[in-house]
């Protein structure tokens, strides 16, 4: 019913309820993003609707809509943010490729794609010395494993030819 309710954790009151945010599909995914910049906390959403123009959509506290991402019209299936040297980034998992926004920016910053690999569900962000990888989890079983910044793949493992939904590291 695209509805989205917000309950506060410590006594479970019902706060913010979000609805009708999409004129058509269902939501897939939301998350609370906390910009650590201006120190305000958003909710960001998304829906798999192909035709809709505004598959990712920011909110603030108060449930008033703040920004649209285009996303060319793909379909997003989880959605989740991500802080690195004082930036924020937005990202979406797709139907063949990840996508990162830089939120500070209100742009496109990359995209990263695996040959061969479809619908990517989930994903996660390891910080090394120097390297920041991003980690996928995919329809096809494999786990894919990017260079942040600079969007290259850098090793792809095959696990198994099943669904690999989630990831988390």
């Amino acid at each position: 019913n695209r509805v989205i309710n917000i309950w506060n954790n410590k006594n479970w009151e019902l706060i913010l309820t979000l609805e009708n945010i999409y004129n058509s599909g269902r939501i897939n995914s939301a998350c609370f993003f906390q910009n650590d910049l201006d120190n305000n906390t958003f909710i960001v959403t998304s829906n798999n609707f192909f035709s809709s123009p505004e598959s990712i959509k920011i909110f603030n506290l108060e449930g008033n809509h703040i920004n649209d991402i285009k996303n060319s019209n793909e379909n997003v299936y989880y959605i989740n943010t991500f802080i690195d040297n004082k930036k924020n980034y937005i990202m979406a998992c797709s139907y063949n490729y990840l996508i990162s926004y830089d939120y500070g920016q209100n742009k496109f910053y990359k995209k990263y794609h695996s040959p061969n690999s479809k619908i990517h569900y989930s994903f996660d962000i390891i910080k090394e010395s120097t390297l920041i990888k991003l980690i996928s989890s995919s329809m096809d079983g494999a786990i894919n494993i990017w260079d942040f910044h600079s969007s290259e793949l850098l090793h792809k493992f095959i696990g198994s030819n099943n669904p690999l939904y989630s990831i988390s590291l």
